[in-house]
């Protein structure tokens, strides 16, 4: 019996699931493409190859998006586990204090939680489980309101705050007073620490040549010696003085006619313009 088999002949077996070969579907191309040559028709198989690849994975994504929107958006919760939220959707969480929305595609976008504009300006902290600071609640004291977290001072030394609707007040003792040796004491109005009264204060405090001593009931203060006239304030320098205008009047003057004495003019008494 004689044998056929021709050992030049290359058999293959192909199924209805497996691809047919391009050189057995076009000779031609394959005997052209050894020889280095490129035809316009593998170009153009070229090209729908790869219009299928990217058709193919545009449904891929398609798919994965359905599959997404079916299940929803993946997030973990309060415990650590992972949970899925439906599409569309939209939570809080208050103890992150952010919001997250699950769009109809799987993605889940999160930001902080907005807070409404206070129109306050001491706002309070936010309370457990709140995310936004709050305006506080007012205190009244003698017939004047007063803004949460404000502090004010009602009489000397004594300072108040209202917190939340609470009015907290203090005395401030200071601390560093200097110690009197004298029987009669008083504490001088806008003061904290009391001093020695109906004494004579000249006795504890020294002047320029150029100055007096004058007591007070509470201190002792130099004045120039009739050298500066209305309108104006002497400053003790050391050996001598100088004369300077007050606020509201303006430029200093010498008026021979009382002793050389400086005086300044009242610009809107008298209405003088020196411009």
């Amino acid at each position: 019996m004689a044998n056929n088999y021709s050992p030049n002949i290359i058999l293959r077996e192909f199924t209805a699931d497996v691809a047919i070969p391009l050189e057995h579907q076009c000779p031609q191309l394959q005997i052209r493409s050894e020889r280095g040559e490129r035809t316009s028709e593998l170009t153009e198989i070229e090209q729908k190859l790869q219009e299928i690849n990217i058709r193919f994975s545009q449904f891929e994504e398609r798919l994965y998006r359905m599959e997404m929107h079916q299940h929803g958006c993946p997030i973990l919760d309060e415990s650590g586990r992972t949970t899925f939220i439906q599409s569309g959707s939209l939570i809080q969480n208050f103890t992150k204090c952010n919001e997250c929305q699950c769009d109809y595609e799987g993605n889940l976008y999160c930001k902080q939680i907005g807070c409404p504009f206070l129109n306050c300006s001491y706002p309070l902290k936010p309370l457990p489980g709140q995310c936004c600071p709050r305006c506080g609640k007012r205190c009244l004291f003698n017939g004047r309101f007063y803004e949460s977290g404000e502090t004010f001072s009602p009489k000397t030394c004594t300072y108040c705050s209202c917190l939340d609707g609470r009015m907290e007040c203090s005395f401030k003792f200071p601390t560093h007073c200097p110690r009197l040796d004298c029987q009669d004491q008083e504490t001088p109005p806008g003061e904290c620490c009391p001093v020695c009264v109906n004494i004579n204060h000249c006795n504890f405090k020294s002047c320029s040549p150029n100055a007096t001593c004058q007591t007070g009931k509470y201190s002792a203060t130099c004045r120039c010696k009739k050298k500066c006239g209305q309108g104006t304030l002497c400053i003790n320098l050391p050996g001598l003085f100088i004369c300077k205008c007050l606020p509201g009047f303006s430029h200093l003057l010498d008026d021979k006619t009382k002793n050389e004495i400086k005086s300044c003019f009242d610009l809107n008494k008298n209405k003088i313009n020196f411009n």
